[in-house]
């Protein structure tokens, strides 16, 4: 779709078609796109003008109707990690997590957007099914492209012990032979900036684990961890790591993030977990699960040991509190 000169001539049902194919869009009837049509305003970026950065708030999810978009962890005068094409959406995690971009956004051309704000984009995700798939599909083929390309500077010395004897065998994420090594490192700023964001952590714990094995039996209970862990993997942030801590116990870090936003990637991971299916490999369903999740800060603690001590407290709570829940 061409850029206009200006919004008044902007052809609504160019703008309509242009939703229809787009990453988050796709598929969507026709009622939704037209909704999001009359809602949303079409917005212009000159070439060069920044459309998302750490240092400001974020509500809306922008997706690009024309033009090219440059994606920059750190720095906008850093290397592209992406580009981004019309058709593709930014703004997703920040809208999520309520929480800043973690990365800079900037028109590479005159270029237009479509920005939806965060409240109908949770309308869109709770009441419309294949919007949620396609945002689901969209960040899982983020998630496995950022496992191809170099990761940031100030995440490389997490990564450098990323070989197979540091992974579980079963789910494919780290193991704690890994966090043993990676979680000191974490604790030892290596940045004004670090130290000015904690890192926080996530203790999760299937619920009723052991009963599921027993009715289910062992093969089922490996599905579901497995299906556990991919569920954490899609959901998470790319800064974010995961790890089998032991059993049916998941510890996922959280660098340089404070507790109001660990705790919305906390309970996005808990409702994922709810709703995610599973079945076995033939494709037989099986029951699902739920999770408890204990939350900590590094905040004024200095060992690993401490600051897991702190989450699995909250764990306890977690679940003699009901279960399915995040503490505090």
């Amino acid at each position: 779709m061409p850029y206009p000169d200006d919004l008044i001539s902007l052809d609504l049902d160019a703008v309509i078609q242009a939703l229809a194919h787009s990453e988050l869009l796709k598929d969507a009837p026709p009622e939704v796109l037209r909704r999001v049509q009359d809602e949303c305003v079409p917005m212009a970026l000159p070439a060069g003008e920044l459309l998302l950065s750490p240092q400001h708030e974020n509500q809306h999810v922008y997706v690009l109707l024309s033009g090219l978009l440059g994606l920059h962890f750190e720095a906008v005068s850093q290397p592209e990690v992406r580009e981004l094409t019309p058709g593709s959406s930014v703004g997703e995690m920040s809208v999520l997590d309520d929480a800043h971009p973690r990365a800079y956004v900037v028109a590479k051309e005159d270029s237009l957007v479509l920005p939806l704000h965060r409240e109908l984009v949770l309308w869109l995700i709770d009441e419309v099914d294949v919007v949620a798939r396609n945002l689901l599909r969209l960040m899982t083929r983020r998630r496995r492209r950022h496992d191809t390309q170099p990761i940031a500077r100030d995440q490389e010395r997490l990564f450098d012990l990323a070989n197979d004897v540091y992974v579980d065998a079963l789910t494919g994420v780290y193991n704690r032979r890994w966090l043993d090594l990676a979680l000191t490192r974490l604790l030892q700023p290596s940045s004004e900036r670090d130290m000015s964001r904690p890192l926080t952590v996530l203790l999760i714990d299937a619920d009723f684990f052991k009963d599921y094995n027993d009715h289910n039996g062992h093969l089922a209970g490996d599905r579901a961890l497995v299906a556990l862990s991919e569920t954490l993997r899609f959901t998470l942030r790319l800064s974010d790591v995961c790890v089998r801590y032991g059993g049916e116990e998941f510890l996922v870090l959280l660098p340089n993030t404070e507790v109001p936003e660990a705790r919305a990637v906390a309970e996005r991971v808990r409702r994922a977990v709810q709703m995610r299916a599973i079945a076995m490999p033939d494709g037989t369903p099986l029951p699902g699960i739920t999770v408890s999740i204990g939350l900590a800060s590094s905040e004024g603690l200095d060992t690993p040991e401490a600051v897991i001590a702190a989450a699995d407290a909250q764990l306890y709570q977690a679940k003699h509190g009901g279960r399915n829940r995040v503490c505090p």
